[in-house]
């Protein structure tokens, strides 16, 4: 039997308020990608405002995870010295640092309000997944009906369904936080709500299935993809997996710019043959011809790069344009070689050692359920960062703290105990 904890303590509304915003950040976030640029910053300060107001204290801040944002956001300004385009390399340090700080605040935060306020978040944030997912249901069956409602650009008799690729993939990440919830939190496997948990969860499964069916990112569906494989499969009890995980991890890190170009001379031929394949929808081709002449060109300078925003102060690029149409880019679409290019080896170690201690910290979680989700949804947006988005763009770094301060939600919830599955 489930025995819920919700009427030990009865949070006064203005405790709420912070984890519904949270929650009604994923509706707008479909609609409008770019509002994570600044949506949970505004949402952290709202927070700490009530903190103070309700607890007459301050929060306590992960030192350890402030001080790494703080150095890469110093790393990136004095990069300046060195940069191509050195306005460009101090206007990032300071954007990052606006994003930075107060995601890491929120985070804190999420782990240490009491479970009561924060079940806001995980009431409903599965019916608001459901309305985002007819949104995005709507713009690709519908031609972007949706799409053109809401924004002032002249319809289209042919929709580019890419144009909603950001708000396609923030709906899959979030499908799987509330179907994730739905499974093992307390309020939503009690007995009295286990209709409404059926019927909530047949709904986003058919959604997600519709929407991977007809979206033209493969990022998203590849990652969908990796969430389920990952929550499935590996053997998260064993500390020799996390170990055997980080080594791979750190080594392609630093391997990177040389992977990258044997990936194009022996893999981007065979890819470009065949364009009906995931692999060759995605074009990976073309990706990898890009990956190929920023890895070359970050070699040039290995130790600490050309600067942040290289890549799109440099206006021609050593290559044959086989695949891609022009011979510059904004980003390289992955952001190990973007780190490289930028800051060099120095970049390559900042990455290794922040992906080795979000590994560890997942480690670290007792429940062996929430510990299969956190690294599931961690390799998925790995994966989406190695292969799509630009690593300063202010929306994807967001979204990627928006994905931490969910998972410290969660684990602060009570939550159901399965038998553990022997691995």
């Amino acid at each position: 039997m489930i025995i819920s904890n919700e009427g030990q303590y009865k949070p006064r509304l203005l405790e709420k308020l912070p984890f519904f915003l949270l929650a009604l950040m994923v509706l707008i976030g479909v609609f409008a990608p770019r509002f994570f640029a600044f949506g949970p910053e505004v949402v952290a300060l709202i927070a700490l405002f009530l903190w103070r107001f309700s607890y007459k204290s301050w929060p306590r801040v992960d030192l350890k995870l402030m001080g790494f944002m703080l150095a890469l956001c110093g790393i990136t300004a004095i990069s300046s010295f060195w940069a191509i385009d050195a306005d460009g390399a101090l206007d990032r340090a300071w954007k990052n640092a606006l994003i930075f700080i107060p995601m890491v605040i929120l985070a804190s935060m999420a782990k240490q309000w009491p479970h009561q306020a924060s079940l806001v978040f995980v009431k409903y944030l599965p019916f608001l997944c459901v309305i985002s997912g007819v949104i995005c249901v709507i713009d690709l069956y519908l031609n972007g009906a949706f799409y053109y409602l809401t924004r002032d650009v002249p319809a289209d008799n042919f929709f580019n369904r890419s144009l909603i690729n950001r708000g396609v993939n923030v709906f899959l990440l979030m499908s799987a936080f509330s179907l994730f919830t739905m499974f093992v939190t307390q309020y939503w496997c009690a007995a009295r709500r286990m209709r409404a948990r059926k019927y909530l969860c047949g709904i986003l499964v058919c959604m997600v299935l519709a929407v991977m069916y007809q979206t033209h990112s493969q990022t998203g569906q590849a990652g969908v993809m990796i969430v389920v494989f990952v929550g499935s499969f590996f053997p998260v009890a064993r500390k020799s997996f996390f170990s055997i995980l980080a080594a791979i991890l750190v080594l392609g890190i630093f391997l990177a710019p040389w992977i990258a170009q044997m990936m194009f001379e022996y893999l981007a031929d065979g890819v470009h043959a065949d364009p009906s394949t995931l692999i060759g929808q995605a074009y990976m081709a073309d990706r990898m011809e890009i990956w190929d002449y920023i890895a070359r060109k970050a070699l040039e300078n290995p130790l600490y790069g050309f600067g942040v925003e290289a890549a799109r102060a440099i206006d021609h690029f050593d290559t044959a344009m086989l695949y891609t149409p022009t011979d510059h880019i904004l980003h390289p679409h992955n952001f190990i070689l973007q780190l490289w290019i930028e800051l060099g080896v120095i970049g390559a170690f900042m990455a290794a050692v922040f992906c080795l201690y979000i590994l560890y910290a997942i480690w670290r979680i007792e429940d062996l359920n929430v510990r299969r989700f956190a690294l599931a949804i961690y390799l998925a947006i790995f994966f989406m960062a190695c292969t799509s988005y630009g690593i300063w763009q202010g929306w994807w770094l967001g979204l990627m703290g928006y994905a931490g301060v969910m998972m410290n939600i969660l684990q602060a919830q009570p939550k159901i105990k399965y038998e553990p599955r022997v691995e």
